[in-house]
């Protein structure tokens, strides 16, 4: 969130450059927690779970690509970034949602084999 922030309100191509170097560790450390948060929901079927992490990366990622295409075309560079800013906050409400759900899935299924 904190990038699509940054992108929208700096103008400067050097500190641009450096948000870039930020966000591709960022990500590169996102991405090895995921996977292994991921393998350790499926356990006994890690190939399943690799195979459905980088299948979704993938989809992600094009989608990703056309959203901000989209809102290039649409708005101005900086604005474009800023509304973006939205969807990252939105989607740890998500994923804090889908883990409460997991868990309260996971008693009800305790309850019964109890």
């Amino acid at each position: 969130m904190l990038f699509f922030i940054g992108m929208g309100l700096i103008s400067n191509i050097h500190v641009i450059i450096a948000l870039q170097v930020i966000s591709a560790f960022y990500v590169g450390v996102m991405f090895i927690t995921l996977l292994l948060y991921v393998q350790d929901s499926f356990k006994g079927r890690e190939g399943f779970s690799s195979s459905l992490y980088f299948s979704s990366l993938n989809l992600a990622s094009i989608g990703s690509t056309a959203l901000v295409g989209v809102f290039l075309l649409q708005f101005s560079f900086q604005q474009s970034f800023l509304l973006l800013s939205i969807f990252p906050f939105c989607s740890v409400f998500l994923i804090l949602y889908l883990d409460k759900w997991r868990e309260r899935t996971n008693e009800v299924e305790e309850e019964e084999l109890a």
